[in-house]
């Protein structure tokens, strides 16, 4: 008897040891189908928070999550056609997977993108993420990691009217400019997290917003929100068509006297059990800084996002952007801001059969089992 209670101690010890993330892809045989969604007209509205699925199509989707923790909402399907004519809406504060047993054909636009920043009083408040995508800063507030995302833009000095920094993901946010202080401005552009294969389904990052007088002469921005992440599976076939669009841009920054830094673009993760093939536009391009053109101090841009394709026969990668977004140049001797840096695309052959293999470690794990085995076997022999 002991000698199995010393083996499962071993056994959790080493699982515990052996936990390591993996990919986000989320598996369509896993889930419970909730039929053919086929709509070439109406509406179609996706809430991530509630789970509900309302318009031309009702149902009620699942909560799952990553090895990391991150939250996603599941919808599957029997079979995806959202064709051109059909009107589809995303809300709630999760990512999204959009699961197919069969193909997925995408003949309209999903927009995941983050939300712009706002101008004057209302900068006050930071920009509501979506999707995954996190908050744009409020004005005259430094971000934190939890609002505003790992790769967050800097709020400069309040004193020097700087612009705020972009958000960060793919590629780094560019820096805000300083009125007062130009060329040595402290509102950076934030880092690049996560993976180019989306180990993780991460959204964007917001912009910072900026340091301004509200009710005065120099009235601050607050940074645009983060892209959303969104996932597509399909068993066999992903098709955009031509008509067809995945976007999950970055917001701009608001754009009063000193600009909001923009946020950066998100993550689009496409998994295609045969074809995977692109003929439309997907876009997780970084938001531009603020302000536009006649005011004072520009905003920097924010990176762009990441993009992932896993295929199991074949890839059409057609039209993909992933570029940072600009910072705004002064129209009225204020200082420039820089832009974002570009994201990331990934592609890697696939097949979903592979789920079914063992990571490495579980691999040790059991090996290490079979060989406690054999020592428990050969010692009670003795």
């Amino acid at each position: 008897m002991k000698y199995f209670v010393f083996f499962f101690s071993f056994m959790f010890i080493l699982s515990s040891l052996s936990s390591e993330t993996v990919n986000a892809r989320f598996d369509p045989r896993d889930f419970v189908s909730l039929g053919n969604l086929n709509l070439s007209a109406g509406n179609i509205v996706f809430n991530t928070d509630t789970l509900q699925i309302s318009g031309s199509f009702t149902g009620m989707g699942v909560l799952s999550q990553t090895q990391s923790n991150t939250q996603v909402a599941i919808f599957t399907f029997d079979d995806i056609a959202l064709l051109n004519g059909v009107s589809v809406s995303f809300t709630g504060s999760r990512a999204i997977a959009l699961l197919s047993k069969n193909n997925v054909t995408i003949g309209t636009t999903l927009d995941i993108s983050g939300a712009k920043g706002f101008e004057g009083e209302p900068a006050n408040s930071p920009t509501p993420g979506r999707l995954g995508g996190y908050a744009g800063g409020a004005a005259q507030t430094q971000t934190t990691t939890l609002l505003n995302g790992i790769g967050r833009g800097y709020l400069g000095v309040l004193t020097n009217f700087e612009a705020g920094g972009g958000g960060g993901y793919g590629g780094i946010g560019g820096t805000g400019a300083s009125y007062f202080n130009r060329g040595a401005s402290l509102a950076y552009g934030g880092t690049t997290y996560g993976s180019s294969s989306l180990l993780d389904l991460l959204g964007g990052s917001g912009g910072a917003g900026s340091a301004g007088l509200s009710g005065g002469n120099i009235q601050p921005s607050s940074g645009g929100a983060g892209g959303g992440a969104i996932e597509i599976a399909a068993w066999n076939q992903i098709t955009i068509q031509s008509t067809g669009q995945i976007v999950s841009k970055g917001g701009d920054g608001g754009d009063y006297n000193t600009g909001g830094g923009g946020g950066s673009g998100g993550a689009i993760l496409l998994t295609a059990g045969t074809s995977l093939i692109n003929q439309g536009v997907i876009s997780v391009v970084g938001g531009n800084g603020g302000p536009l053109d006649g005011t004072t101090v520009g905003g920097g841009g924010g990176g762009g996002g990441r993009v992932a394709l896993y295929y199991g026969t074949g890839l059409t990668t057609g039209n993909i952007l992933t570029t940072g977004g600009y910072g705004k140049i002064s129209a009225n001797g204020g200082g420039d801001g820089a832009n974002g840096g570009n994201g990331t695309l990934y592609s890697q052959s696939f097949y979903f059969s592979q789920a079914s293999i063992p990571e490495p470690s579980t691999c040790i794990l059991f090996l290490a089992s079979a060989a406690f085995l054999v020592l428990i076997n050969y010692s009670m022999r003795l």
